[in-house]
Formats: C-alpha cells, structure tokens, sequence
C-alpha cells in the first residue's frame, strides 16, 4: 500500500526577519532592503484599502518621520496627507492660551495628520520594487536562537532564519513574549475615545487641543477643511457615556467641550475607544532580537509623538546596521545592538517623563493650580525661543538625528 509523501516546506533565509507589517516594521524591511540585505516581513495579510471615509486611526507624522519616509522613497505614493500649519493648545475654563507655528524655524508645515493604512500603503508601493524581500503571511508560533543565527516558526509551521529578528509587532508583542523579555507599564486611568467629526467652521490646517479637567481633547485637521479626527482623552465612566449615547448628544457635549471654537460639530463616524497605557520594554535588544515601535513603548497620546518616537527606532537601527555592515560586524550580536539600546531607550524614557509631568499638571481644576498654568502657558506663549523649541521638539528636529531623518 502506497503512502502519501509529506509536502516540507523549505526553511526561509534571510538576513533580517521583520515581525510587524505596520508603519515601523514596513519602514524597517524597506530601509534594510535599501541597504541591500535579504528581509522577510512576517505577519498575517491585511487588506490596505482606502474608502471615501477617513479611517479612524490617524497618525500626526512630524518632520523628522517625513524625512525618513522621503528618503525610504515612500512619501509621495502616500495617500491623503494633511498638513498642518499651527498648533493652538489652551485650558479649558482659563485664560492660558499658546500658539505655535513653524515660521520662525524655516517650515510653512509642522507636520502633516495621516491615517495609518495611508501610510502603510505608501510603504508597500515603495516595497513592490525589492526583490530581496519576501512575505511570510503568518503570525509566529515561537522563536529561538543558536550563536550565529536566530530561528522563528509561524503557526503553519514555516521555518525562517535570520541574522536579527526585529520585533516590530505592536503593544502585545509576541516578539517579546517569545524572547521573555518583561515590560514595566502604568495604566493612566484613562480611555481615548476616537471618531471624524465635521464642524460648522473650517479648521485652517491647526491642530487644537483643549485641556479639560479629566484630559485633553484634540481635534486633528484633515484633508477635507471641515473635517477633523478627534482623540478624546477621559475617565473610564465618561467615556462609555460619550461612546454609547445619542449623536446629538454627544454632539452637544464635544461642541460645549471644544468651547465652540470651530461652531458646531457633526460627529461622521462610529465612537470607539481604547484604554491609556504606558509601556516600556525592560530590554530592548536580546542576542539577535531587536523591539522597536510599540513593541518597545507605548506613551500618552496627548503630544502625538507615539508613531514618531518608533520611526526614530527605525532610522537609528538603520543607520547603525548600515555601519556595523562597514565593519563587516554581526550586527545581531547583543554588543552591538546595546548601541541601539542605549540610544532609544534613553529618548523613550525621557519621552514617558515628559508625558506623565503633562499629564500631573493638568489634571484637576484646583484654582491655584489652574492659575499657575494659566501664567505658565501665557508666558511661554510670549517667549519666542522657548516657543521656538517647543515647536522644534514637536516636528522632532534635534541634535541627535539619525542621518535617515535629516
């Protein structure tokens, strides 16, 4: 009786594996395939189609990240880029009140609002071109490492082995999970709740952000001058409220809320929300792993830098793969990738404090307190150099760029 041979699968080999087909882990196996090593990309398809509608989720790409994706030959195949010209920021039932804009430093933009899967999309087109990089549509099942090599295996049982594993798979990596690696985190007690919203008056390419007495509100331009995306930072209760009741409703509440600034608002999309968490990865670098993105942080999205923040992780792995291939060094051996480490974790945790000293001082509405950041804010706002690097901080202009990013 005859057996019926057992169809193997060749083992995949690669230079790099990139575990993530987000924004930072396309941005990743683009930059490597540039640099002329072989790249598999592991992750399950994800249909990348923009309707008529404005997706939900939207990112705020500073200058810094613009630069990257330039270079990476991704930015002019995204889709529907909203730039920004000015950033109002003001608390609510106060007096302080700032207002910045680029023009000082040279830049008409600082930034431009982009949904994610535009960005993923202008990313897979400029990836179409390489042919040193291959798709393993599949999650990972588990993951190991030799001396000279890393091995992983996805859950159809396909084998892939790479110099470096580059774990680019978001807040609940499975990367890290497999690697052991543990995270410190701080629940911020609070939900985003998210949707498009028209308003009676145009928003004139300015980013707004309200603080209320339990979080900020921001209302993010979109291409359409009456359209914006909103994140609304608020206690657990509120949010179900905001979530669950009628449109004219919320309607009402987001109007009164936003102090009427752009007239009226229209509320165009459904209203999910999502709890607040800070992440930070205990390592970022094992012997041949790498995290990267929200695999390695996730912050408060009050400044918008959460995007931004894993694009830096991306150009200065970049940049330091490109100069340990110089050396002709391993560059998955854990003594190089401390470099990394030392760089990105540094800024990260920086980034955290920074967040969480925002947070602190505008929660609440104590007279006094709200006092002391009504002058605060007024002050700064009539300082031109400390307004000067607000800005330059907000558009990611630094002294530490990577090459990638200048």
């Amino acid at each position: 009786m005859a057996t019926q041979a057992t169809s193997i699968t060749p083992p995949i080999q690669v230079d790099i594996a990139v575990v993530g087909a987000g924004m930072v882990g396309l941005a990743s196996a683009l930059g490597f395939a540039q640099q002329g090593l072989s790249v598999a990309i592991v992750a399950p398809e994800e249909s990348l189609q923009l309707s008529d509608d404005y997706q939900l989720r939207v990112s705020a790409i500073n200058y810094a990240s613009q630069r990257l994706l330039t270079r990476l030959g991704a930015w002019h195949h995204i889709p529907r880029k909203a730039p920004y010209q000015s950033m109002e920021v003001w608390d609510k039932d106060g007096i302080g009140r700032i207002h910045l804009d680029g023009q000082r430093l040279g830049h008409s933009d600082i930034g431009h609002i982009i949904e994610n899967q535009a960005v993923q999309i202008g990313l897979e087109q400029a990836l179409s071109g390489y042919p040193n990089v291959v798709r393993v549509s599949d999650k990972i099942a588990s993951l190991s490492v030799a001396d000279d090599v890393a091995w992983l295996a996805t859950e159809s049982q396909q084998m892939v082995s790479a110099k470096l594993i580059v774990g680019a798979d978001g807040a609940h990596s499975k990367v890290r999970s497999l690697a052991n690696i543990g995270i410190k985190f701080q629940d911020y007690g609070h939900y985003g709740l998210v949707a498009t919203v028209h308003t009676e008056r145009p928003h004139l390419g300015v980013a707004r952000q309200v603080f209320l007495k339990d979080g900020p509100l921001a209302f993010l331009p979109l291409g359409n001058p009456h359209l914006s995306s909103i994140v609304w930072s608020t206690s657990p209760d509120n949010v179900k409220q905001l979530s669950e009741c009628s449109a004219e409703q919320f309607e009402r509440q987001l109007t009164a809320a936003f102090d009427s600034t752009l007239g009226l608002c229209n509320v165009q999309s459904a209203r999910p929300y999502f709890p607040l968490t800070m992440r930070l990865a205990n390592d970022f670098v094992k012997e041949r792993i790498v995290l990267m993105g929200d695999a390695a942080h996730t912050i408060h999205p009050l400044a918008g830098q959460g995007v931004n923040l894993g694009l830096l992780d991306c150009a200065v792995l970049l940049e330091k793969v490109d100069q340990w291939q110089q050396k002709d060094a391993d560059y998955g051996r854990r003594s190089y990738l401390a470099e990394y480490q030392r760089w990105r974790k540094s800024e990260a945790m920086e980034m955290i404090a920074t967040m969480e000293a925002f947070k602190r001082l505008y929660a609440g509405n104590h007279p006094l307190k709200q006092g002391l950041r009504d002058l605060g804010m007024n002050l700064v706002n009539k300082a031109s150099p400390v307004k000067d690097r607000l800005v330059a901080r907000a558009m990611g202009l630094g002294r530490n760029l990577p090459r990638w990013c200048q």
